[in-house]
């Protein structure tokens, strides 16, 4: 919201499950592109992924990319990194 308010332009593209549903439900205006993978993606899953964020950003599409993920605490909680 910060960035919108600044008049800068923000989209979001989602890996995982839990990334997609919570932005789905809360921010899905500024999702362009979900990925859904395991825990361990595959190297062709990790490959589409990097390709879309790359040719986002040669194409002049996107100025900067940046990664919002969570560090496992527990198994009843996490953390925002």
């Amino acid at each position: 919201e910060d960035l919108q308010a600044q008049g800068i332009k923000v989209e979001i593209i989602t890996v995982g499950k839990k990334g997609t549903v919570f932005m789905n439900r809360y921010r899905k205006d500024l999702v362009v592109a979900t990925y859904e993978c395991g825990q361990n993606p595959s190297s062709v899953e990790a490959t589409a992924i990097s390709n879309t964020l790359l040719n986002r950003f040669l194409g002049d599409n996107t100025d900067t990319v940046e990664f919002v993920y969570t560090r496992f605490v527990s198994l009843i909680a996490s953390t925002p990194s």
